[in-house]
């Protein structure tokens, strides 16, 4: 499995952080940890007993963020990848087509994992301009606020930063290939593995296959029984802690498969995974490998799950052909809008495109910047307030600036 491990796996191309409601494109959202060695597991370092942290405090500040049903679910996404594609100068505006050899799919990365997954979520699609736009449908109203937040806390604890007050975070643009189906999509990455040796060195100096071993997701898990969690205090290794989580964690088969494909898909190589008990109390945490500890327990132990890993590449390009078949089918016009069940992987029409522009889920969920751009070659970029407009105009200068010494170089090297 080693020499497959990485297989078909995306690259970053570019990021953003999310600072409240405003758009840098680097990494000041990352933040980098290390984890305390006395909030691990095994017995008490150095004489002195584990610390038992809560996970509430601070939530009276905290203002989680929630879609209303016209808000575009893929805003920041598209945002994103305007100002990558204007820094790389990509032409606009892109022709439609419905040749499967030159669509390309732009998706937050979790319909990855959902649909290899088979959860029960359910995605917008419109195929516009030979791109297959996916948008989950969630708004998250429903969400449990404490829940929400005792996740972000967990991540604050561990990278030692102040308590969450926002939905703030840095996500990746990725690109890659499954199969026959090129995408684009972006995902969170929730911390940055920080080295003694290297504590100095700013993220986006590190090279990007150094810097993309250090990607780390960050989970949560609840054991209830008080008299289990004494246990923890008898692990010896990571392969035990596993076990351990194996043996007392509730639905530990369902969430072992999301820590994998989330994983996976979205280049973190490491996992943080944290214990609370009932009263949200944090008890310890352990960072794992995700190819040297947890892929070969799952191996072991859920050769189903094995199995559909080893095959993630040919059930997403079935699945992507199996969207696409159906969409052609009922397609009509470049601005009808579907929905998709992921378990089922079936498709209806939700709203039929028109020509005078009366199109309001299609408008809602490709926001006017894109569609502006795509359609008309028409930038506004610089009238959107969310994006820091300096960052972006110094980015530009710099593929400029870049582009004309790589040309420099290519003369002189002719001569």
């Amino acid at each position: 499995m080693s020499e497959d491990y990485h297989k078909g796996r995306p690259r970053e191309i570019f990021r953003y952080s999310c600072t409240g409601e405003k758009l840098s494109f680097d990494y000041r959202e990352l933040h980098t940890y290390y984890l305390t060695e006395n909030l691990r597991p095994g017995p008490p370092k150095n004489g002195n007993s584990r610390p038992i942290l809560g996970l509430k405090g601070g939530i009276g500040n905290y203002n989680r963020k929630v879609f209303t049903e016209k808000e575009s679910k893929i805003r920041m996404f598209l945002l994103t990848l305007l100002v990558y594609e204007s820094i790389n100068n990509v032409s606009y505006p892109i022709e439609d087509t419905i040749d499967k050899k030159e669509i390309e799919i732009l998706a937050h990365n979790g319909l990855f994992t959902d649909i290899i997954s088979k959860s029960c979520e359910v995605y917008n699609i419109i195929l516009f301009k030979g791109r297959m736009i996916f948008a989950n449908t969630a708004t998250r109203v429903n969400q449990n606020r404490l829940y929400s937040y005792i996740g972000v806390k967990f991540e604050s604890i561990v990278c030692k930063t102040n308590d969450p007050i926002d939905s703030s975070h840095c996500k990746l643009l990725l690109k890659g290939k499954y199969g026959e189906w090129r995408f684009k999509s972006v995902v969170e990455i929730d911390g940055f593995k920080r080295y003694p040796r290297k504590k100095e060195k700013k993220i986006e100096d590190f090279q990007l296959k150094e810097r993309a071993q250090m990607y780390t997701e960050m989970k949560l898990c609840c054991i209830s029984d008080d008299s289990k969690l004494i246990e923890v205090d008898n692990i010896k290794n990571k392969r035990e802690f596993i076990e351990f989580l194996a043996k007392n964690v509730k639905t530990f088969r369902l969430k072992v498969k999301k820590w994998l494909l989330q994983s996976y898909f979205g280049r973190q190589d490491i996992l943080v995974i944290g214990i609370r008990n009932d009263n949200m109390k944090l008890v310890c945490y352990e960072e794992i490998s995700l190819k040297n500890d947890l892929l070969p327990y799952i191996k072991k132990h859920y050769k189903n799950l094995y199995e559909s890993f080893v095959n993630r590449e040919r059930i997403l390009n079935d699945a992507f052909n199996k969207i696409y078949d159906q969409i052609i089918e009922l397609r009509n016009d470049e601005k009808d809008v579907f929905i998709l069940d992921t378990r089922a992987l079936e498709i209806k029409k939700v709203e039929e495109g028109n020509g005078d522009g009366d199109n309001e889920l299609f408008n809602n969920m490709l926001i006017e910047e894109y569609r502006s751009k795509i359609e008309k070659n028409e930038d506004i970029l610089d009238q959107c307030p969310m994006i820091n407009h300096e960052q972006f105009n110094e980015l530009k200068m710099k593929a400029m600036t870049d582009k004309m010494n790589e040309l420099t170089v290519s003369n002189d090297d002719d001569n």
